[in-house]
């Protein structure tokens, strides 16, 4: 394809949703990890929970790889397995997913909802964080800030990070701290 279309595979951004984000880590091990970016939208859990990084989406399939992380323990993975890991709302239940028919697919499609968003709303932020309480109880407030998703990358970062949303759209809630690292 390089050839044909005369294009590097450092400028290509591969996303992949659940199944998909480990299916986008396997094109890009196919290319030796030479693809730009791989974005993990809720990466699959079932089936990867101890899966090996050659068997699953992981930060060396890409010159840099993103995992937004909405419903670890149940449909998605429930470890880091990116350069950065945002974790949003703490990774599980999602804000306004309160249907009992809807809670887990909601949850677990909140990845792309908010992946959509993002590309026009550059206002999701996540701090570097060891953990969601200490995050919560603004523990991290010096601590890097980094923007999830979008179209632009920062491929330098390496990090776990924890964001909340709101419940409905728009559900980005702005730079929380100002020391941010775009």
């Amino acid at each position: 394809m390089q050839e044909a279309y005369d294009y590097s595979p450092d400028s290509v951004i591969i996303m992949g949703h659940s199944l998909g984000s480990h299916v986008s880590g396997f094109a890009g091990k196919s290319l030796n990890g030479s693809v730009g970016v791989i974005i993990g939208l809720d990466p699959a859990g079932p089936l990867f929970l101890e899966a090996l990084p050659g068997s699953r989406l992981n930060a060396t399939d890409a010159q840099y790889v993103q995992a937004i992380h909405t419903n670890a323990k149940m449909f998605g993975v429930d470890y880091n397995l990116a350069d950065d890991d945002f974790w949003v709302n703490d990774g599980s239940v999602q804000p306004g997913c309160d249907d009992a028919l809807e809670l887990i697919m909601c949850s677990h499609n909140r990845s792309f909802i908010l992946m959509a968003e993002s590309i026009n709303n550059d206002n999701f932020y996540g701090v570097e964080c060891d953990s969601y309480s200490d995050y919560l109880g603004g523990e991290c407030a010096d601590n890097t800030v980094l923007k999830m998703g979008g179209l632009i990358y920062n491929t330098s970062s390496t990090g776990v990070f924890y964001l909340n949303t709101s419940s409905t759209y728009p559900y980005a809630l702005g730079d929380v701290y100002s020391n941010s690292d775009d």
